[in-house]
């Protein structure tokens, strides 16, 4: 008798568990439960110049959230450099690091082929400074959409 009421609490209980289990996912639309993080497609348009206005070839722009290093950033693919007329472009680069409206993105412009092209000092271009425009609606969870980052940056020569 005693195994049959175990039996019989078991599956009850059992029973409980399982309805309750299933409306934790969703209770009453208010929680979605997914897995992932926010992330949005970019395309990245940039020029960069010296303080003359010419045009400055083999500098390196690092499109990132504020705060992140190079060694991070390059990590991340989101590394580009200008050609040489100084410009910059990508078609749809992947950010799954940050959603479409981060208001701490950051486009870092170093030069990095030493003197090749001029000497020219690292520059922050903060959210500010940037146009992003949204290009195409996302799907109401973790894809934010796509979006188009435009800048343009000038940079001062080294002193010596």
């Amino acid at each position: 008798m005693k195994q049959k009421v175990n039996k019989l609490w078991t599956w009850i209980f059992g029973g409980l568990l399982s309805l309750l289990g299933f409306t934790s996912c969703d209770p009453f639309g208010v929680i979605r439960c997914e897995y992932g993080c926010p992330h949005a497609d970019y395309k990245v348009i940039g020029e960069v110049t010296d303080q003359a206005g010419k045009p400055v070839e083999g500098i390196r722009a690092i499109v990132a959230p504020r705060g992140l290093n190079a060694e991070d950033a390059e990590w991340y693919n989101d590394t580009l450099y200008t050609d040489r007329s100084g410009k910059i472009s990508a078609d749809l680069m992947k950010f799954a690091w940050f959603d479409g409206e981060n208001k701490d993105m950051e486009v870092e412009l170093a030069d990095v082929d030493g003197e090749t092209n001029g000497s020219f000092e690292t520059a922050v271009l903060k959210r500010s400074e940037l146009k992003l425009t949204q290009t195409k609606e996302g799907d109401n969870h973790w894809y934010d959409g796509e979006y188009t980052l435009e800048f343009k940056g000038t940079l001062k020569e080294k002193s010596e």
